[in-house]
């Protein structure tokens, strides 16, 4: 799972970063349709499809991260019970709401260097900080 999930983070970083400087060339064929993206690079295939990535915002972002926190506490109550199965739900939890509800609403954010926002859409943001604030905004 964790494996998977920084493999999601390696794909968000890589396609809202703008490099200065490229040590070496990367190519890459993207694939794009109304449910999936496939990504080609250097001819390793990645699939949104097989990942069950989400890419249409739905709903309301502050009632998502007040959600969010609420289901917060319901993990806590179970973690005293169970701690082992409370864990491995919490993961699945953080990993769905963030890949499949969080991020979307951040499609089409501006980026930039210095980009600092904390409302999708408004503003912009650096890639640094897209990171962090999602993150945060799942209450990590």
């Amino acid at each position: 799972m964790l494996k998977k999930f920084h493999g999601i983070v390696f794909l968000i970083l890589m396609f809202n970063c703008k490099h200065q400087k490229e040590e070496k060339q990367i190519i890459a064929k993207i694939e794009v349709s109304d449910t999936h993206i496939k990504v080609d690079i250097n001819n390793k295939a990645i699939d949104s499809s097989k990942l069950h990535i989400n890419f249409k915002k739905a709903g309301d972002y502050n009632v998502l991260k007040n959600s969010i926190k609420s289901d917060r506490v319901y993990f806590k109550q179970w973690f005293e019970s169970n701690p082992e199965k409370a864990i491995d739900s919490a993961s699945h939890y953080i990993y769905s709401k963030l890949i499949n509800d969080i991020v979307p609403h951040w499609y089409g954010t501006t980026w930039d260097f210095n980009g600092h926002t904390n409302i999708p859409n408004q503003g912009d943001i650096a890639c640094g900080y897209f990171v962090s604030t999602t993150l945060k905004h799942i209450g990590v």
